[in-house]
């Protein structure tokens, strides 16, 4: 929960600040407004991207926390899984040597 909390104090902070910088430039400077406000989206998407990744990554976690053995079957255990981690996982599995996704 506290991992949750800081997360979203510190995303606030980040777009308070943009905000603040955008009200700053309002009305006197179109071209600086303009870049904050690329920045602002920018940040924006960064923001989801990275909640996307939270979510793919917390799939995995549970389903390698789900373990006691080796399960029954790869396709099975593989189908909880995030599609994005899906073929990394498996070929990991197989002893392929791929990454798997990462935060950019």
């Amino acid at each position: 929960m506290t991992r949750i909390l800081i997360h979203i104090v510190v995303f606030l902070a980040g777009l308070a600040v943009v905000g603040w910088v955008g009200v700053g430039y309002a009305g006197t400077n179109a071209l600086a407004l303009a870049v904050t406000l690329l920045i602002g989206g920018v940040y924006l998407t960064g923001a989801v991207e990275l909640k996307r990744y939270r979510q793919a990554t917390s799939t995995l976690a549970l389903a390698v926390a789900g373990l006691s053995g080796s399960p029954a079957s790869l396709a099975a255990w593989l189908e909880p899984l995030h599609p994005s981690l899906r073929n990394a996982a498996r070929l990991r599995i197989e002893g392929e040597r791929t990454a798997l996704p990462a935060r950019r």
